[in-house]
This record gives C-alpha cells, sequence and structure tokens, in this order.
C-alpha cells in the first residue's frame, strides 16, 4: 500500500520491482557518506595508533562491524595468515562484536596470527571509529559467498569513502562495478585468502594506485554519497507524495 517505496541500491530495485510492484513506485537511493564526521586531518589517526603502538608500523587493514555469521569476518585472518609470508609488517584489525565473534579469534589463534598481525577490539563509539578509520590504509566490507548479498549497501562501505580510504570487499554486484570503474578499491575472490593477499600486497606496495584510490573515495562522496544531498532526495519524495494525497 506504499505510495513509494526506497531502496539502497539498485539490485534491491530491482527485487522490488520484480515481486509485482510498479516501477514508478520504486526509487533507488544508496546508503551515504557522513563526511561531517569522518573527513578529519591526519593527526586523528596518528593519534590512535600513537594509543595502540602494537598497530602501528606497517599498513593498517580495519573490518568495522558487526562479526556475525555472514559477515565471514574470519575471511580477514586467513588474509592476514596469508600476507605475513608477503608482508608482515602489515597489521590487521577488526572492530565490533557479535554471535561469530568467538570463532573469528579462534581461528585467528589457530593460523597463528592472533595478536601478531590481526586484532581485535570490542564495538567501539561512532567517534572512536572515526580515529580508526582515519589510521586506516585500508577499509574492509566482507560477506559470505551468497549472490543476495551482492545487493546489499553496508553502511561501513560508505563511511570509508566518506574519510577518503580505500575500500576492499569479497563480493560482486553494484559496489564490485563501482569500484572497478573509479579505481577506489579492490574486488578480492571471496573464498582465496592466498589470492586476495596477493592482490592486497600489491595495492599496498603502489603509492601511485594508493593516491588515486583515496582521491576517488573522497570524490565519491562528496559528489555522489553526500548524506545532505541524499537527504534532500529522500525529502522530495515525501514532499511529492504529501503534496499528492488525498485531503
Amino acid at each position: 500500500s506504499a505510495s513509494r517505496i526506497i531502496a539502497q541500491s539498485p539490485g534491491m530495485r530491482e527485487g522490488v520491482i520484480s515481486a509485482g510492484y510498479s516501477a514508478e513506485r520504486v526509487i533507488s537511493i544508496p546508503n551515504s557518506a557522513d563526511l561531517d564526521w569522518y573527513r578529519v586531518p591526519a593527526s586523528v589517526g596518528e593519534s590512535f595508533l600513537a594509543e595502540n603502538p602494537h598497530l602501528a608500523g606497517g599498513p593498517l587493514i580495519v573490518y568495522i562491524g558487526t562479526i556475525g555469521v555472514i559477515n565471514a569476518v574470519e575471511y580477514l585472518a586467513e588474509i592476514a595468515a596469508e600476507m605475513r609470508l608477503l608482508d608482515p609488517s602489515v597489521r590487521f584489525l577488526a572492530v565490533g562484536d557479535g554471535k561469530h565473534r568467538p570463532q573469528v579469534i579462534e581461528r585467528a589463534k589457530a593460523l597463528g596470527v592472533w595478536e601478531t598481525s590481526f586484532w581485535w577490539m570490542p564495538q567501539r563509539a561512532r567517534r572512536e571509529t572515526v580515529a580508526i578509520l582515519s589510521a586506516a590504509a585500508v577499509s574492509t566490507s566482507l560477506f559470505q559467498d551468497i549472490p543476495a548479498m551482492w545487493h546489499n549497501s553496508a553502511s561501513k562501505f560508505f563511511d570509508a569513502l566518506a574519510a577518503g580510504r580505500p575500500i576492499l570487499i569479497n563480493y560482486q554486484g553494484w559496489q564490485a562495478d563501482l569500484i572497478r570503474e573509479t579505481g577506489v578499491g579492490l574486488v578480492v575472490p571471496p573464498n582465496d585468502a592466498a589470492a586476495a593477499a596477493r592482490q592486497l600486497h600489491a595495492f599496498l606496495q603502489n603509492a601511485t594506485d594508493q593516491d588515486a584510490a583515496r582521491a576517488a573515495a573522497v570524490h565519491l562522496a562528496d559528489q555522489h554519497y553526500n548524506r545532505q544531498t541524499l537527504v534532500r532526495e529522500t525529502l522530495a519524495i515525501f514532499d511529492e507524495v504529501l503534496l499528492n494525497a488525498p485531503r
């Protein structure tokens, strides 16, 4: 009975339409980048590393979000294990809580990377995650290899853009297409940690690619995913519906 349906990704929109809703009623407005929060000076990340020296000394790769079964955060530990063979200075950090957290920690211990190249922090207040992203060389968004999840619009993807950080994902879909089109990060295979580590290592060795990815992240956040712009688009839909609503 809704006058309009707002979907957070093109794939979600197509899914709603395929269920029988008219296309003109379904609008795609993605998640958004909060520039006011995440666009901070480099000193913010430097302070975080000074307070956590075990995470300094090499590129920091972060995952910030829910650690559930579907999030496949253990894959980050597997990449860390493979990366140790390529560059032991690279650090990996998972930040968050969830049902699958004990299994992720056990996997990291079994791989021999627990608190040597892979660390975990409990869920942090949003302002603290700003500092973590500022310190990161790459942020990640991970899922199990489930095609339905390719249509996700995870906030962590857009937080990375807002912070001007390259993003690494292990799934296909519209975000993978965006990464390939803009060079804003990396699309790694979902079930091949060795190949993912090699791809990440090559990226971390190429300062030109990293600079380009950071610039692309800033551009996308500013021009396409700015929260204030997308809020105005959303409010315009409300205005249109209310204007045409029966009195």
